[in-house]
């Protein structure tokens, strides 16, 4: 992950040096503005690869938000009450997988449930849930 990250923000990277570069442009306040922007996305792209490589290697990355997809077999506020205590906190690896088994849990208390498949990432400082049903 952290490779496909760092190339595709060195693609990037060129990408905006030849825009800047490239005469027809030069002088333009929007695409200065484009420019600063573009610095700005790959910045924060940096920073979230950064949070991802860290939960990756057991250590904490402070997560904001909780987005879960996927489900539709459970009931909404039972899935909030389970995510909820974990908004606005530093999670490691291991408390993502408390949190994904947990989830998983509730699919098993559902009679004729099939467990699904559940994966998360890192967008940002959200995590997002994913759950195959």
């Amino acid at each position: 992950m952290a490779k496909a990250l760092t190339c595709i923000i060195h693609c990037l990277v060129s990408i905006v040096v030849a825009a800047a570069l490239n005469p027809a442009f030069a002088g333009q306040p929007s695409s200065q503005q484009a420019v600063g922007q573009v610095q700005k996305s790959l910045e924060d792209l940096e920073e979230y690869g950064r949070l991802e490589e860290k939960i990756e290697k057991g250590q904490k990355a402070y997560i904001e938000n909780i987005v879960v997809k996927g489900v539709t077999l459970l009931d909404s506020g039972e899935v909030n009450s389970l995510i909820e205590p974990y908004f606005r906190h530093w999670l490691t690896s291991k408390d993502i997988q408390q949190l994904i088994d947990s989830l998983k849990e509730l699919y098993r208390k559902k009679p004729h449930q099939a467990l699904p498949q559940v994966s998360y990432r890192i967008e940002g400082y959200r995590l997002v849930i994913e759950a195959k049903e």
